[in-house]
């Protein structure tokens, strides 16, 4: 009697395990699915008026609008793309050999906030400039953001959020 109970208690278990691993896959697509839309489309935009090109590395940025941030490669020189989403055209280009490395502009950032824990970089277009996006906790405890412009290398904007506890 007691060995029933202990296969139905194995399979409830087993039961619940598999739909969690169900669930866990579902959302996972999902959410993967939404970070990447956009991406054919942009993709699509930027040949359309600059011939073949190949992406090496693609960013969501949201701003006034979201956008599509696409580093590509072709015969002719490595670009930088910035496409709109919401209306499907390229917002701005940058040759990347003009767009200040991503290393240098964390040199810049560490300089300029010492106490501070750095979290992640990232392209973004802030303000019609393209630009560099870091995310660091500053000496109080704060979430911040800062901009760099990605031609010149200089901050042009900082926020810092208190966080709720």
């Amino acid at each position: 009697m007691k060995g029933k109970h202990l296969w139905w208690i194995a399979g409830v278990l087993a039961a619940i395990l598999l739909g969690l691993m169900i669930l866990y896959i579902s959302v996972y697509n999902i959410l993967e699915e939404r970070r990447t839309e956009g991406a054919d489309t942009a993709l699509k935009t930027v040949q359309e008026k600059a011939g073949d090109v190949k992406v090496m590395a693609n960013y969501t940025f949201n701003s006034s609008a979201p956008f599509e941030i696409l580093f590509t490669t072709s015969n002719d020189k490595d670009m930088i793309y910035y496409v709109n989403k919401k209306s499907g055209t390229i917002a701005d280009r940058i040759d990347r050999e003009d767009f200040v490395p991503r290393e240098e502009i964390v040199d810049r950032w560490e300089d300029s906030c010492r106490n501070c824990s750095f979290t992640h970089i990232q392209p973004a277009y802030k303000d019609g400039t393209p630009s560099w996006e870091v995310t660091f906790t500053d000496q109080e405890g704060r979430y911040g953001l800062a901009y760099f412009d990605g031609e010149t290398g200089e901050e042009f904007q900082r926020f810092a959020f208190k966080k709720n506890e």
